[in-house]
C-alpha cells in the first residue's frame, strides 16, 4: 500500500499547469459535490453531501467517477482506432452491474444540454486556482445550469468526457444545477494537469 502512495504522489507531483492556456496531454479535475435542500429533502440533501466525482482524461482512456455513501459509479472511455467506446460500472447497496455503452448512447445521456444556448454572466470567482468566467446554459425545457469556466485549460477528449458542456469554450470547474426544491454544485477542489 506505500509503494502504492509513493507511486500516486510522484505521479501527481510530476504534473504541472500548462502555460497560458496552452494544451495538456493529461487532466485530473476533483469535485466537491454540495446539495442544499429544502425541508422536505433534507434527509436526501444530507446522503449526497460530500460525494464527489473525478474527471480523469489520459491519452487512450477517460474516466469519470461519481462517489456517493448511496452508490458509486465509474464511465470509462476508451480509445478504439479514431474513435472511442465505453463502459459503465455501477454499484449500489451492494448491486454491481456493468454495461457497455455507445458514443452516441454517452452524448444522449446529456441530450438537454448538447445544443444548449451559453450566456455569458460577466462575473468571474478563483476556483482551484484558476479564474473561471460565469456563464448561463439554457438547455432544452427551459432547464438552467450555471457554469463557471477557464479557458486556461484544454484538452481535445473533454468536450467527449463532458458532453454536457459542449457549447462551453473552456472546461468547467464548477457547475450549479437548481430545481424548486435543491441546489447541486459541483466545485472543482483540484486540477492536476500535464
Amino acid at each position: 500500500m506505500l509503494l502504492v502512495l509513493k507511486i500516486l504522489f510522484f505521479f501527481l507531483g510530476a504534473m504541472q499547469q500548462p502555460d497560458g492556456g496552452a494544451s495538456c496531454q493529461s487532466l485530473l479535475i476533483s469535485y466537491e459535490v454540495r446539495v442544499q435542500s429544502k425541508n422536505r429533502n433534507k434527509s436526501t440533501a444530507e446522503l449526497y453531501n460530500g460525494s464527489s466525482k473525478l474527471l480523469a482524461i489520459r491519452p487512450d482512456t477517460i474516466e469519470v467517477r461519481l462517489t456517493s455513501l448511496l452508490r458509486n459509479e465509474k464511465v470509462w472511455i476508451l480509445r478504439k482506432g479514431s474513435g472511442y467506446t465505453g463502459k459503465i460500472l455501477k454499484d449500489s447497496s451492494g448491486s454491481k452491474r456493468s454495461y457497455g455503452i455507445t458514443m452516441e448512447e454517452w452524448k444522449g445521456s446529456f441530450q438537454p444540454w448538447v445544443q444548449a444556448k451559453l450566456e455569458e454572466g460577466g462575473a468571474e470567482e478563483k476556483i482551484a486556482g484558476y479564474n473561471c468566467r460565469r456563464a448561463v446554459l439554457k438547455g432544452a425545457d427551459n432547464q438552467v445550469l450555471v457554469v463557471y469556466y477557464t479557458d486556461r485549460l484544454h484538452h481535445k477528449a473533454y468536450k467527449i468526457a463532458e458532453p454536457m458542456f459542449s457549447s462551453v469554450p473552456g472546461v468547467v470547474l464548477k457547475y450549479e444545477f437548481r430545481s424548486r426544491e435543491s441546489v447541486i454544485t459541483y466545485t472543482a477542489s483540484k486540477v492536476v494537469v500535464r
